[in-house]
């Protein structure tokens, strides 16, 4: 099925094989599908934007693991070396280097 983690892919192998123009034009189209994933993201292998990815917020400086599933909706911001537990809602920054879990989000150590 196509949809923006599919484009995603396709920008992201074009950027890293320095295929110009292609991966600017396939971050438009996600956008247009109600996402923001950037080629400059790391996103790894086996890994899922649910919904067709509708609503997905991903900051360029990101680095998402293999076989995460991320539903719609979701934001992932810039944070410096912070891990988020699954299913945790973040409601304000946290320090660097931080591991934070829970809803609402606490942070368990730094």
């Amino acid at each position: 099925m196509l949809n923006a983690i599919f484009f995603y892919r396709i920008s992201r192998w074009c950027c890293l094989h320095h295929i110009p123009l292609v991966p600017e034009l396939l971050t438009l189209l996600i956008f247009l599908v109600n996402s923001k994933a950037l080629y400059q993201v790391g996103i790894g292998k086996s890994t899922k934007l649910g919904y067709g990815c509708t609503g997905v917020v991903i900051h360029k400086d990101s680095v998402i693991g293999e076989n995460c599933m991320k539903a719609r909706h979701v934001t992932i911001g810039r944070g410096n070396n912070v891990d988020t537990g699954a299913n945790a809602v973040v409601c304000e920054p946290v320090s660097d280097n931080a591991v934070v879990a829970g809803v609402p989000a606490k942070i368990l150590w730094i």
